[in-house]
Order: C-alpha cells, then structure tokens, then sequence
C-alpha cells in the first residue's frame, strides 16, 4: 500500500510480498511524522486477501536491517578496542613505568649547600674546649703570664721564663709536662696528662716539641715549639682552655 507516496511493510505472518487484508500496518522508525502509527489495512469489496508490496518495499527493509547490523558492529569494535587499551595501560601502571616520569608542577630541585671549617693554626684537638686564648709568643727572660688576655708580663710567682734552652716557673701550682706520645695532645689529654708529668723546669727545649702546662690559676694549656728557638728566645704557639 502507498500512503503520501510511501511505502508501508505488513506486519503479517505471510509472504514478504504482501500485506494482509485487515492487518495492522506499522510505519516504522523511519516515518517520524507519524511515530509508530498502526492502521488497518483494507480490501475493495470482492478483492483478494492479500495486496502486493510496493515497489522496493522488501528492498528497504533488507537494507535498513544491514545498516543497523553494521552499525552494532562498528560499536562492539570500538567497546573490545577500548578494554583493550585499558588492560594495556593498567599493565603499564602496574609495571612502574610512569614511576619518575611525572614531576609536580612547580616543583623545584633541592640544593645542596657545604660547609667547610678551617681550624685556626695550633686549635687541633680543641672540640668541646673553651679557648681562652691562642697565638704566637715569645717567651724570654721577660716573663709571660698565661693568665693573662693576651699574655703579657707577670710576677716571677705566677708566670714562665727563658733561658739558655730552659723553660721555668716559680709558681706553686702551675708547670710544665713534655708530649711524649705521638700526635698533638687535645685539651683533655693535656689536663690529663700535666697532673702526673708536672715538672717546674724544663731543659734542652727544641723545635717540634710539644708542651702541656698548667697556669698559676688552674688553666690548661699547648705550647708548640717552633723553628727559630734560640738560646735564650723561644717561638712558639700557644692555646690557652678555661675561661
């Protein structure tokens, strides 16, 4: 049967050629002016049962149903290509390889910053030590008091002297103790070292010897004999500890 010149299918149990008189015709998705509009399909009185299609008709159908198979098809390619690269990519995850790949943004590279410390000349053992006083001295026949900050002369009681390769006090409780281990002697070694080598005078003093030595008042102390030392004139450095 044609309606406003197109083409309608029956819905019948009988030969894709024909519609049955008195079926129920359905439009079909492909007219939307009509929806799904079914309607009854009628014969001219004394006419057969059954009205051939309209030209094409069966044609249409065919090639609506191969659209809609290929397009069922194309989708099910794209869902099995999507679990696929999914699989892939979750492997990829699972594998580490994004592991160090990704940096965050604004992130910045740490520095590195050194320090470097430089020990003062003569302070070598002298960590977790108070220095009171260090430097280079003289010491001759004009005394030293290593009491004082710096050294400077004192009475013949309390301070050291020089003379003739001699190292001398008069005081009571400070001295002299010779290094006669290897290495320079920190401060502690020295305190230990000066109450059981405690000796108030000193002959045949050389260059490269190393002194401990106990002031008037109690403090500890290195002197370091250098080149130059003479007779009557000792070079030396000295480190004073205490406070």
């Amino acid at each position: 049967m044609i309606e406003n010149g197109l083409s309608v299918v029956g819905l019948t149990g009988r030969s894709p050629d024909s519609v049955g008189c008195g079926q129920l015709v359905d439009l079909g998705p492909r007219f939307p002016a009509r929806g799904r509009t079914a309607g009854v399909q009628s014969c001219p009185e004394g006419a057969g049962c059954n009205l051939p299609l309209s030209p094409g008709g069966e044609e249409s159908l065919m090639a609506e149903k191969s659209s809609n198979g290929q397009k069922w098809q194309l989708l099910g390619l794209g869902v099995t290509g999507f679990s696929a690269l999914c699989t892939v990519f979750a492997a990829l995850i699972g594998a580490g390889f994004f592991v160090g790949h990704v940096t965050a943004a604004g992130a910045k590279p740490a520095v590195t910053v050194t320090v470097t410390v430089t020990a003062s000349p003569g302070a070598t053992g002298t960590a977790n030590a108070l220095v009171y006083y260090q430097g280079g001295v003289t010491i001759n026949s004009n005394t030293l008091d290593f009491d004082s900050k710096p050294p400077g002369p004192g009475p013949i009681t309390a301070a050291f002297y020089y003379a003739t390769y001699a190292l001398e006090t008069a005081s009571n409780t400070g001295g002299f103790a010779v290094w006669k281990q290897d290495g320079t002697p920190t401060a502690s070694q020295c305190k230990s070292w000066v109450p059981t080598h405690l000796t108030t005078d000193l002959s045949n003093i050389v260059p490269g010897m190393n002194i401990c030595f106990r002031t008037d008042q109690g403090r500890y102390g290195l002197l370091s004999v250098r080149a130059g030392t003479s007779e009557n004139d000792l070079n030396g450095y000295v480190i004073v500890w205490g406070s």
